[in-house]
């Protein structure tokens, strides 16, 4: 284990990696990919609430990275991750493995170089990240519109 590893050995009581853009004036954070408005409230939420913004944001991830590694023994990759720094759920059965692998990815650790045995890419997922971050918070704003009732196009 790195030194770096080693200083991300704690849970974790929110999503942020110290990258906000809603500072400014994003309205979704480009680290977090959390609304401002729940950046803001996030102290006064409740554990069911921080689980709502987990999968809701899991879910965006999951649909963005999955064709991207795969994951050969989940129960060793879920065990390791435990072990860093990374946002979990209260309700730990809402578990999502790649958003897990994601938030290592963006703090610069390579989850297949520490744990070959439990997931593999299929492209080199480092090289790709701030593309990928990209491609999920321009979802993320898409669906804001959507649900708006915006026409995204025009």
């Amino acid at each position: 284990m790195s030194s770096f590893d080693r200083q991300y050995v704690a849970a974790k009581s929110n999503p942020c990696i110290g990258y906000c853009s809603t500072t400014y004036g994003d309205d979704y954070c480009r680290g977090c990919y959390r609304s401002a408005e729940c950046v803001i409230l996030w102290t006064a939420q409740s554990p069911q609430e921080h689980d709502r913004e987990y999968l809701r944001i899991a879910g965006l991830v999951k649909e963005h990275t999955q064709n991207l590694w795969k994951i050969l023994d989940y129960q060793l990759l879920s065990y390791a991750l435990e072990r860093h720094h990374v946002f979990f759920p209260h309700d730990k059965s809402l578990r999502c493995p790649y958003y897990e692998l994601y938030q290592l990815i963006q703090y610069g650790l390579d989850p297949q170089q520490l744990y070959p045995e439990a997931v593999q890419w299929s492209q080199k997922i480092p090289e790709c990240a701030k593309k990928l971050a990209k491609v999920i918070y321009d979802q993320m704003n898409q669906v804001e519109i959507k649900e708006e009732g915006i026409d995204s196009c025009g």
